[in-house]
């Protein structure tokens, strides 16, 4: 299926394939422009080298060690750039931070 998908013009980087495994419920990650720049500043690398799914690796891997889910992380670098509270007072409130269902 992913082969099929990454065929499709305009898909060839994997982000939007990614995307659609997060939303059905999959641990993947959607490392967009802005979350491949935080991940490159951030890890040392320069940004216009970096693919998608370098960065997707690297967001897997950090998730790996702390440990938490890498679609959470990757959520929270989104929120973060993106100039939105990088956690919802309701996730606070439930202790959900970090769990991301």
């Amino acid at each position: 299926m992913k082969d099929a998908w990454l065929g499709l013009p305009s898909q060839k980087s994997g982000v939007t394939y990614n995307y659609l495994l997060i939303l059905a419920g999959f641990q993947s990650v959607k490392p967009d422009r802005m979350v491949i720049r935080f991940v490159a500043k951030h890890a040392g690398l320069d940004a216009k080298k970096l693919t998608p799914m370098e960065t997707a690796d690297l967001i897997q891997q950090v998730a790996e060690l702390y440990p938490t889910q890498p679609r959470w992380l990757d959520h929270v670098i989104w929120r973060h750039v993106s100039g939105r509270e990088v956690f919802k007072a309701d996730e606070l409130n439930q202790g959900d931070v970090g769990t991301l269902g």
